[in-house]
């Protein structure tokens, strides 16, 4: 019973060859940490940002002289987490000027269901013919709105509305 024991029993596999470097190595070598580099490249974070907060600014006076703000602290705020909207709406008041006239006065206000507010309306406050409304929305929508609604992307919405 022990002479079975005694032999040496193998599996077929021959494993003196040693296996290559490469099989258990990186081909190639890990690139440096570029930490300073990094930290270069922020130097001017803050700079950039005050610059840029002085310009954001800028815009949204613009958007108070050309607009009358429902509550300002919700269309500031909203403007302020929307930023791209700010110059679309500064277009869009030019745009409205030549569809309705320089008369009637345009209004931004916020709608907000539950939560937080996801679109911005630009309303023109028109006290005259519903008819010459619409015709006007019509003009604005061809003229301009329609050719750069994508790149809004859902968060304007233009209308009229109608005061006595």
């Amino acid at each position: 019973m022990n002479v079975l024991l005694d032999e040496k029993q193998t599996s077929g596999n021959t494993w003196a060859q040693k296996t290559s470097a490469r099989m258990y190595h990186r081909q190639r070598p890990e690139p440096e940490p570029e930490g300073r580099v990094q930290l270069s490249d922020l130097s001017g974070l803050e700079e950039q940002m005050s610059v840029y907060e002085a310009e954001f600014g800028r815009a949204i006076d613009a958007l108070k002289r050309v607009y009358v703000f429902e509550d300002s602290k919700e269309v500031d705020a909203f403007l302020r987490s929307h930023r791209s909207v700010v110059s679309t709406l500064l277009d869009g008041a030019e745009h409205l000027r030549r569809s309705f006239g320089d008369d009637p006065p345009l209004l931004l206000a916020v709608m907000s269901d539950d939560g937080p507010p996801t679109t911005v309306n630009a309303l023109v406050l028109w006290r005259g013919d519903p008819t010459d409304a619409r015709l006007a929305l019509r003009r604005f929508d061809e003229s301009w709105w329609l050719n750069i609604l994508r790149n809004v992307g859902g968060r304007i919405v233009f209308d009229f509305e109608l005061v006595r």
